[in-house]
């Protein structure tokens, strides 16, 4: 027997630790892992996610690289954890708040890279990621949002385009 539960329900124990299973095999830190809840579920803890947002994270999930193995319940042609959804795709998610807080384009990313890559002192990719975190309070550039990409872009050609003071080396 299926079992269907109301979208407004908050998930079970079950549901947090499927969740928690994919937060380690992405190897995500506390910070990306609130990232991914927030942006696609609208809330900063599993311990508040409603079965309908429990669906878009776990499909957040997925989209990072998260592969459910089977188990209990995951036979052939079920799809366990998720009621259907029916209509466009994206038509439910429009009244979560956040759900449409993109992450940074991949030619963004390639620019901070870069710009970081010609100025920098240090331009490993682990001081990069140090920088983002002192900017944005994210772990990684892969977290930033459109707009923080944006700043960073705009903070980097600052630093790095502008001529060196009396004194300052290069």
């Amino acid at each position: 027997m299926k079992t269907y539960h109301r979208p407004t329900e908050l998930i079970g124990n079950k549901e947090k630790a499927v969740l928690h299973i994919a937060k380690q095999d992405l190897k995500l830190s506390r910070d990306e892992y609130e990232a991914v809840l927030l942006g696609a579920g609208g809330v900063d803890s599993s311990t508040k996610l409603t079965w309908a947002k429990y669906g878009r994270v776990l499909d957040r999930l997925k989209e990072l690289g998260f592969k459910m193995k089977g188990g209990a319940g995951a036979e052939k042609g079920k799809r366990p954890f998720r009621e259907p959804v029916s209509g466009k795709r994206h038509a439910p998610h429009a009244q979560v708040p956040g759900y449409f807080l993109q992450l940074a384009s991949p030619e963004q990313q390639a620019k901070i890279f870069a710009l970081w890559q010609d100025g920098a002192r240090i331009n490993t990719p682990k001081a990069l990621d140090h920088f983002i975190k002192r900017m944005t309070g994210k772990d990684s550039i892969r977290f930033i949002t459109l707009e923080e990409a944006r700043q960073v872009i705009e903070s980097l050609k600052k630093m790095f385009c502008r001529p060196p003071s009396k004194g300052e080396k290069r």
